[in-house]
């Protein structure tokens, strides 16, 4: 999924004590915290790219085609508009999808508790209808810690041993390796704002004496009448002869 920028523009009726812009503020943030490819614009941001952008969307009335290209030089791709109306209560709020030109998103009602936690309420279900869920939260811990810990698909958040990752719902394939140890793979399936640990313990590997291979090709050979079998096991000619005693090795495998 895509990285999408959000701002929100909150537009009261009366002007706002600077505390309940503060909690409305601060209830969009909680609300986008931990969202699935979504990063919210800050305050500061929208200042620099475009200060008088409140103005200029308040003249738009409820054309959300207007809305649209007004808010094209701040570069968000979703815009939530929220209309607070502090004699009423009421509290109404719109996600527009920019380039769509079109509101993905609609809640209104009258504020239970204050304006806030309601914002904060109808946020959190325009960003749900939007498709972007909240994350879940992935602590991955192998044995040995040195392994290499490889997670499909990969995010933009790594996952790294023992550090818990924030990572986007779905499902996971594991793979734990290391040189001289079994491979491991486990597959976990997340759901949004679920937080899963998972643990990894790999094997050493064994020998080439233990593998049972080994001894049955031994035991193959010497019934055949061979005397000597000589088993290289890597490029640097390292082997072992399994021979009588009346017949030596070759130079090769001492």
């Amino acid at each position: 999924m895509a990285l999408k920028a959000a701002m929100f523009l909150t537009l009261f009726v009366t002007d706002p004590t600077p505390a309940l812009r503060n909690q409305v503020d601060e209830a969009i943030a909680q609300a986008a915290r931990d969202r699935a490819a979504l990063r919210l614009i800050t305050a500061e941001e929208r200042f620099v790219l475009a200060d008088d952008i409140e103005a200029r969307v308040r003249r738009c009335g409820s054309d959300v085609g207007c809305v649209a290209d007004r808010v094209h030089a701040v570069r968000a791709d979703l815009v939530g508009l929220v209309l607070i109306d502090q004699g009423s209560g009421l509290v109404d709020l719109r996600l527009i999808d920019v380039a769509a030109r079109r509101a993905i998103a609609s809640h209104a009602g009258r504020a239970e508790g204050g304006p806030a936690p309601t914002v904060r309420a109808f946020a959190a279900q325009a960003f749900d209808a939007a498709g972007h869920p909240r994350n879940a939260r992935l602590a991955v811990g192998v044995t040995p810690a040195d392994a290499v810990l490889l997670v499909e698909p990969s995010g933009a958040t790594p996952v790294r041993p023992g550090i818990e990752a924030v990572v986007p719902p779905g499902t996971y394939r594991i793979t734990a390796s290391r040189e001289d140890f079994t491979t491991q793979t486990i597959e976990v399936t997340l759901a949004p704002e679920e937080r899963r640990d998972v643990a990894l313990a790999l094997e050493a590997a064994p020998t080439i004496l233990e593998q049972p291979w080994f001894w049955g090709g031994v035991a193959v050979v010497a019934a055949a009448g061979i005397v000597t079998a000589v088993v290289v096991l890597d490029d640097r000619a390292t082997c072992y002869c399994v021979r009588r005693s009346d017949v030596t090795c070759p130079s090769s495998c001492p």
